[in-house]
């Protein structure tokens, strides 16, 4: 459908618009990019593969992922209205989706993993509720956690959601990244993990990288991590 009205307005903006007003959507869809980019990943046993579809009917689990154009990943530019919508959120939610060919991709646009660090909410993390077959396959909540980190959240995961039949503990008293919290008025098979290290949770401060947010989108200091206990 979005395909369809693309070709008869022109435009990729103005048929999502579309959609909105024929669904009624309450919210709205901001793609991160707006260039044509296409997936790259990894597999957990060297094979690198091309495209979304191909990825995800992978035979092992994926690692890695990336994007390129014909232009180069360099010129790949994030969509100042999605930035934009980061930066004014109360929460970041990452999720539901697939891990390497949903999530991971957005992150993955130049401006959005910025705009993240940025801005003043909180993200979660909403973990899939199986593992998906090639994508996911055999990969412990813990390990959909790092597979973020090791794409540049690192510090910024404030919550993550898991499924689990069983209530979660940590591996071990020292691992501060991926402590599990019960928590009473939970579902039996919900549980909320967050990460405790004072580092995850530290302000990021002006003295940082310069984030690579495009022109016309104000900055502002994050203070979203140190305000809390």
């Amino acid at each position: 459908m979005l395909a369809a009205l693309e070709d008869a307005s022109g435009s990729f903006v103005k048929a999502i618009e579309i959609c909105e007003t024929l669904l009624r959507a309450q919210g709205h869809v901001y793609p991160s990019t707006l260039d044509h980019v296409t997936l790259c990943a990894e597999t957990r046993d060297g094979q690198v593969l091309d495209g979304q579809a191909v990825a995800c009917r992978a035979a092992t689990a994926l690692q890695r992922g990336a994007l390129r154009n014909e232009a180069g990943a360099s010129h790949i530019s994030a969509n100042k209205a999605a930035i934009r919508a980061i930066l004014d959120a109360d929460l970041v939610v990452l999720g539901p989706g697939s891990l390497f060919t949903s999530i991971i991709p957005n992150i993955l646009v130049p401006g959005i993993l910025e705009a993240v660090r940025q801005s003043e909410a909180a993200c979660l993390f909403v973990c899939s509720l199986a593992d998906a077959q090639g994508e996911t396959w055999g990969l412990s909540a813990r390990e959909h956690y790092q597979a973020l980190v090791d794409h540049g959240m690192g510090g910024l995961i404030d919550f993550m959601l898991v499924h689990t039949p069983v209530p979660l503990r940590a591996e071990s008293p020292g691992m501060d990244s991926f402590i599990a919290a019960s928590c009473a008025r939970c579902a039996s098979t919900t549980r909320t993990c967050r990460p405790s290290s004072p580092r995850a949770r530290s302000c990021w401060r002006e003295t940082s990288p310069t984030p690579s947010i495009p022109p016309g989108i104000p900055r502002r200091r994050c203070a979203r991590r140190s305000c809390r206990s």
